[in-house]
């Protein structure tokens, strides 16, 4: 049976009451965006926003995947399995990096 851990990052773990899923999501996100972009010159010309999808490596969506299913896990009291808190993180995981 596998067990949900707590985040093990210090400031992670002293705002876990105060975070949700959403957030930790949105936080990874723009971290994941700061990590992935390069230096390209802007044309003034253009007013398209650059669209492309963000390059999240396996262990980063792994790790984000954890930390939400740990948020929905305090949320309902660990009252359910930790797979079926895994499986409902990777849904939020997956909706909020498509979005």
């Amino acid at each position: 049976m596998a067990t949900i851990k707590a985040p093990s990052d210090a400031a992670t773990s002293k705002k876990v009451s105060k975070q949700s899923t959403d957030a930790v999501a949105v936080k990874a996100k723009k971290t994941a965006s700061a990590e992935t972009k390069t230096s390209t010159p802007k044309s003034s010309k253009s007013s398209k926003k650059n669209t492309a999808p963000l390059a999240i490596t396996s262990e980063a969506r792994t790790q984000m995947i954890a930390e939400a299913a740990y948020y929905l896990a305090e949320k309902h009291h660990f009252s359910d399995s930790a797979q079926s808190y895994w499986l409902a993180a990777e849904q939020q995981i997956h909706a909020s990096l498509t979005a």
